[in-house]
């Protein structure tokens, strides 16, 4: 179930095209999208929609496929000439399989069938939300480690405390201020919120003149005894020795009306500005941590808070629990506690099992099994990932070994991005006397985050080695569409959510069988995960579908 509450939070920048010419689908949905996204624009048909694109691009356009003037495939292809990445969802009452097909050439990321389902509207919106989130920051941190370089050269050129753009003390004299402080201490940390969209929409030359002017009304509270300083992009600080929680409360209440009735005005420019607050009094070595966790916990909850640092906090509660989860695996991972389980994957063709996907669990002294659920975060949060792909590679080779099977491993966009693949592989390959052709790499869709050529080069000394490449939970980002013909994938699996409702649910049943013409036309075999029952199996079989996995066929042993 998607976040609501975190989509409108993700969605409260983003722009939205909505095209529709029925009126009484486009007034429920337009009213429906507004609840999330406050910048949307409706228009009647594709020409006109197509028209104020060119006017005004949008980060999402949202499009029916049958309307006058101009249908919404074509505009598609239109907007796409204007911009490639265009992020563009397609609505439609027809489940005509060439419009399915011809979306996907185009590259659309996702496409819903009417009557809308909004638990799927939701959650594509909230994936494409998230992936423009992410753009923005990186782009911004790219900016900032930029500056950062620039404005350290001119610290040692000049003045060691200054912050070169506002004046302000920097964070090198506020760390050197701390680190001389041996008692308590007193820290009120301001972020401005969504500042982003200033940099994004008016540049970064803009967004720094408005820095320097937030920076000025900043600088008229530190009449308080707080000393204010900056500490990168969009972050300030205010310190004061000895604790004083209270006047950090009345501090920050004080900024917080300044700014909800001030604009902060430059050069015709007119902006309201909010902060995110937080708040601690503790010991000076640990106040920039704990005032950074609670400010996380702040905008997790909205916008133009104010938040004091608490250890008892859920936030708190779930960073320790990462760290404790952490400090498991690594524990489990020096003392081998990794078990390999392979779950059969049946030809539909010939009824035989020779396919096994290797799934892996944890299993702690006491003898608990541990899912991924539990681990695969941990591992990943403490950088441990690659190491145990490595593990499961050695395992699941060494089970194989002397026997005539297939296996299918899960392969992470970490694994990918280190470029560590192919010599692992064979190095692994030849010492258990094992054929390429034995080995099947399941690619999660977190790829699409990683950059495509180096993507290509590996997929294709991995395939000129003889090795099988499958994208896994294939349908649930339509992104993956685009990339397939590029990719020439041996094995595609459709997401489990299409299949286990496939007997009752007439769209899963649609998008599974136009997944499965269009992997067949391209050369790909199909496999359907979540095959738990009879009727499930029945129907994938009426689909053409190659291969099926999942309970109703066998549950995951340790053999095979």
């Amino acid at each position: 179930m998607t976040n609501l509450h975190y989509l409108k939070k993700l969605a409260s920048s983003v722009s939205v095209l909505y095209v529709e010419d029925n009126e009484e689908i486009r007034n429920a949905f337009a009213d429906y999208i507004k609840m999330f996204f406050t910048q949307v624009t409706v228009c009647t048909n594709g020409y006109e929609g197509l028209k104020a694109y060119e006017e005004h691009p949008y980060d999402i356009v949202i499009t029916d496929i049958n309307m006058p003037r101009l249908d919404g495939l074509s505009m598609s292809k239109e907007i796409k000439k204007i911009r490639q990445d265009q992020h563009i969802i397609i609505v439609s009452a027809y489940k005509n399989l060439d419009n399915y097909i011809e979306a996907i050439k185009i590259g659309v990321d996702g496409y819903i069938l009417k009557p809308i389902e909004y638990d799927q509207v939701n959650s594509i919106l909230f994936k494409l939300a998230l992936q423009i989130s992410y753009a923005r920051e990186n782009e911004e941190y790219k900016k900032h480690l930029e500056e950062l370089v620039e404005k350290k050269t001119q610290q040692l050129k000049h003045h060691y405390i200054t912050d070169q753009l506002t004046g302000l003390f920097n964070k090198a004299h506020l760390t050197d201020t701390i680190e001389q402080e041996s008692g308590i201490s007193t820290l009120l940390l301001l972020n401005i919120d969504n500042f982003s969209i200033i940099n994004h929409n008016l540049g970064f030359a803009v967004g720094d003149l408005f820095l320097q002017e937030v920076a000025k009304l900043l600088y008229a509270f530190e009449q308080s005894g707080f000393a204010l300083f900056r500490l990168y992009g969009d972050e300030f600080v205010f310190f004061k020795t000895g604790k004083h929680i209270e006047e950090a409360q009345e501090l920050a209440n004080s900024i917080k009306q300044y700014f909800n009735t001030h604009s902060v005005k430059y050069d015709g420019f007119k902006l309201n500005i909010t902060f995110s607050y937080a708040i601690d009094a503790s010991d000076s070595r640990e106040l920039m941590k704990s005032t950074s966790l609670a400010l996380q916990e702040v905008r997790q909850n909205g916008k133009n808070l104010i938040g004091v640092y608490s250890p008892d906090s859920e936030f708190e509660k779930q960073q320790r629990n990462n760290l404790k989860w952490i400090e498991q695996m690594k524990i489990c991972m020096k003392e081998d506690a990794l078990v390999t389980l392979f779950q059969p994957i049946k030809n539909l063709h010939t009824n035989e099992i020779r396919k096994y996907e290797v799934l892996s669990r944890f299993r702690s002294k006491d003898g608990t099994i541990i899912p991924p659920l539990e681990f695969l975060n941990a591992l990943t949060l403490g950088g441990m990932i690659t190491e145990f792909t490595k593990k499961v590679i050695h395992k699941a080779f060494e089970k194989l070994s002397g026997t005539e099977y297939i296996i299918s491993l899960n392969i992470t966009t970490e694994d990918l991005k280190e470029n560590y693949l192919v010599s692992y592989l064979e190095q692994k390959r030849k010492e258990f006397n094992l054929h390429s052709s034995q080995i099947i790499l399941e690619v999660l869709e977190s790829i699409s985050t990683i950059n495509e050529a180096d993507l290509l080069e590996q997929f294709s000394e991995l395939k000129r080695l003889g090795y099988k490449i499958a994208i896994d939970d294939f349908g649930t980002e339509h992104s993956n569409f685009s990339r397939l013909l590029t990719f020439k994938a041996d094995f595609i699996k459709i997401d489990g959510s299409f299949i286990k409702d496939i007997v009752t649910d007439t769209n899963a049943k649609e998008i599974a069988k136009a997944i499965t013409s269009f992997a067949h036309n391209v050369g790909s075999k199909v496999i359907a995960e979540y095959v738990w029952n009879e009727e499930v199996y029945e129907e994938v079989q009426k689909l053409g579908i190659d291969f099926v996995q999942g309970y109703y066929i066998r549950e995951p042993q340790e053999n095979f």
